[in-house]
């Protein structure tokens, strides 16, 4: 990615619109902290109007069941297909819910 590069980031949309801008602002914030990119958009689609937002929630719910309730059984079934992953806030002693 670089300065001429645009980006788009679309999420399932949320249905309370107060949350819809908190989630929208958030992510507003992390793009202009850490990408190059000179214009960004943040999106919110209905998860049923496209499969690979589906695709990207049943991976996150997956990886989420392993790492919070050591439940494996889904995260063995897309394992082949992660790339990596960490434990965001494992250094910390705050905990966040």
């Amino acid at each position: 990615m670089n300065q001429r590069d645009e980006l788009l980031v679309i999420g399932a949309s949320l249905g309370i619109r107060k949350k819809r801008g908190v989630f929208h602002a958030a992510v507003r914030d992390v793009i202009a902290r850490v990408s190059p990119t000179i214009g960004y958009e943040v999106a919110s689609w209905n998860a049923a109007s496209d499969p690979c937002l589906q695709i990207a929630d049943y991976c996150a719910w997956a990886i989420q069941r392993r790492w919070e309730l050591n439940d494996d059984r889904s995260y063995s079934l897309i394992a082949s297909q992660i790339r990596s992953e960490y434990a965001l806030f494992a250094n910390g002693t705050v905990d966040y819910y």
